[in-house]
Order: structure tokens, then C-alpha cells, then sequence
């Protein structure tokens, strides 16, 4: 009888929000390669249909990888020593449940560079959504989360 209680308890709680997942998480992966540094972005393909995305972009749903490369860039900034990066779109995919977009930077990283990330995509739209920051830079790989309340990041590698 315990148990019973306790599971329908927890199911409660659960479908009433209170253990369910806050939001939801894009990641946003940036990873040294040679002369590039190169970053992946990773969104669930569901989310995409609760935005709007009409100001960034017209003909969001024929050139989706586009809009969202725009988005990115309007949202968000990366900054090597004070410094900022452009990142370029090299390849988008849809995977069964996720958008891919790879994109690439070219950028000499050495060490003791101050990296400054400045990250409010999709927060501003919903509160409860947050930014997965992933930044491997050789074999050390460290992962920070940005949200409504925390959009800035800033590493010394």
C-alpha cells in the first residue's frame, strides 16, 4: 500500500511539473581543429515548432540551417582575448530527433587565451530553456549551462 502511495505520489509530482525537466537544452559544442575552431549546435527538431523565428528570417521553414545560423549569430557571441569570431556554416543535418549545424571559426588558440561566451538563444523566448556550453580544447572538456539568469561565460585556457 506504501508503495502504491508513493508512486502516485511521485507521478503527481511529476505531472504536475515539479520533477518534470525544467525546459529544454541546446548545446552548443566548440572544439579546436588545426587552424579552425569548430562548433557544433545541437537543438531537439520539436523545439523549433514552439518559435517563432519570422524576425530572424522570412522563409523559416525552407531554409531552416540558415535561419538558424542567423539566429546564433544575432543571440550570441564568442571572444578570443577581446577579439570576436565569426562562425561560418559548413554542414546542417537532421538526425531523428535532433538539428545539427556545423559551423567552423578560423582562430590560432594558445595558452592563458581569455575566451569570453555570450549565449541568450532561446532564453529569451523561454525562461526555463538553457544553453549547453561544451569547450574541449585538447583533451580537457568542460560543460557549462547558460540560462535567463546566467547568459555570459568566461574561460582563461
Amino acid at each position: 500500500m506504501k508503495v502504491k502511495c508513493l508512486l502516485f505520489w511521485a507521478l503527481f509530482l511529476y505531472s504536475s511539473g515539479m520533477l518534470a525537466h525544467g525546459g529544454h537544452q541546446a548545446t552548443f559544442k566548440y572544439q579546436r581543429s588545426g587552424s579552425q575552431l569548430l562548433l557544433e549546435f545541437r537543438l531537439e527538431k520539436s523545439i523549433l515548432d514552439h518559435f517563432d523565428f519570422t524576425k530572424t528570417c522570412e522563409n523559416f521553414q525552407t531554409a531552416t540551417a540558415m535561419c538558424l545560423v542567423n539566429y546564433i549569430r544575432e543571440n550570441s557571441s564568442f571572444q578570443l582575448n577581446g577579439e570576436p569570431l565569426v562562425f561560418e556554416l559548413q554542414a546542417a543535418r537532421k538526425d531523428r530527433q535532433f538539428m545539427i549545424l556545423e559551423m567552423a571559426a578560423s582562430v590560432e588558440l594558445s595558452e592563458n587565451d581569455h575566451i569570453q561566451i555570450y549565449n541568450e538563444c532561446f532564453v529569451e523566448l523561454d525562461h526555463h530553456f538553457e544553453n549547453r556550453i561544451i569547450f574541449q580544447y585538447e583533451q580537457d572538456e568542460k560543460s557549462y549551462r547558460l540560462n535567463h539568469k546566467h547568459k555570459s561565460l568566461s574561460l582563461t585556457y
